[in-house]
């Protein structure tokens, strides 16, 4: 280790800058910017799926708080009928079936009335959850309010392309593209550039150094062809991915506005025609009670 001894011995400092194979670098960083939209697109799909888990239990804390108040009416009514029973059947007008049938069926509906509770604060669990302990023990509208109708189904069907499902699938295509791009730039020669500087002792003059290395892919076979093959796989797999996410969503849009269109006409039968019908059987039941030519178990159903 003598400094001085040979013409050639020094301390070198060297700087190496490698330059990636073809447009890499560039296919990288579109690479990076299709990944964050995929997630930009993740998050919003999230913000969007709380909020339709929030609407729909709220919807369903509604039906219940409703199926609330009928059961307390239909107990009312239930008690009031099993009053005057006992008043007929202390009187002998009664047989002591219609009073223990008019008991069971009050029985029935306090039964009725704790399974609603129990569906009630499962249902402000799941919305404290949601939106908080405070907003979701807030008391609801007496009315419910009209909501708007949707658009039509092609409407809806066109713009699934634009779901926030659908845009992160199109992130993850793009995402596998860019592998495939950058797969390809692995057959392109990479290079690096070499600079040293030698300090020599002894008086003897310093070197300078520059060097330029190439990477010449020769034999592909087992690196780049294969690297190729399976980023190429990957994208027809996410392709397919995609596909499969817009069928998936198109399915739920056609169940869904089936069930729209079904269940109106279900309301507007109701209202113009059940309903109706319903009440006349009910008072025709009553009268039938009253006048001893119908039986209870007709009454009370």
């Amino acid at each position: 280790f003598d400094f001085e001894q040979e013409a050639m011995t020094q301390v070198q400092v060297g700087v190496r800058q490698s330059f990636p194979r073809g447009r890499t670098l560039s296919k990288t960083r579109e690479r990076r910017e299709a990944e964050a939209a995929g997630q930009r697109a993740s998050a919003s799909l999230q913000e969007l799926q709380i909020a339709l888990d929030t609407r729909a239990t709220w919807l369903e804390l509604y039906y219940w708080l409703g199926a609330r108040q009928t059961v307390r009416e239909s107990r009312k009514a239930v008690n009031e009928l099993v009053q005057v029973i006992q008043t007929s059947f202390s009187t002998g007008l009664r047989s002591n079936q219609d009073l223990l049938r008019a008991e069971l069926e009050l029985s029935l509906l306090d039964d009725r009335a704790v399974e609603v509770e129990r569906q009630i604060e499962a249902l402000i669990a799941d919305l404290s959850r949601l939106i908080g302990p405070e907003h979701a023990r807030r008391p609801l509208a007496e009315s419910f309010q009209a909501l708007p109708p949707p658009p039509d189904l092609q409407t809806i069907e066109d713009g699934l392309v634009r779901h926030p499902a659908a845009d992160v699938e199109d992130a993850l295509v793009a995402m596998r593209a860019r592998d495939v791009d950058i797969a390809k730039q692995q057959y392109k020669p990479g290079w690096s550039l070499d600079t040293g500087y030698g300090l020599r002792g002894g008086d003897r003059a310093d070197f300078a150094s520059v060097m330029v290395v190439l990477d010449i892919p020769l034999f592909t076979a087992k690196r780049q062809d294969r690297r190729l093959a399976a980023a190429r796989k990957e994208r027809a797999a996410a392709k397919l991915d995609r596909m499969a996410t817009l069928l998936d969503l198109k399915k739920v849009l056609d169940r869904t506005y089936a069930d729209w269109l079904r269940l109106n006409e279900r309301i507007e039968l109701f209202n113009r025609v059940v309903l109706d019908r319903a009440g006349a059987n009910a008072d025709a039941a009553l009268d039938g009670y009253q006048n001893q030519v119908t039986d209870f178990e007709e009454l009370i159903i």
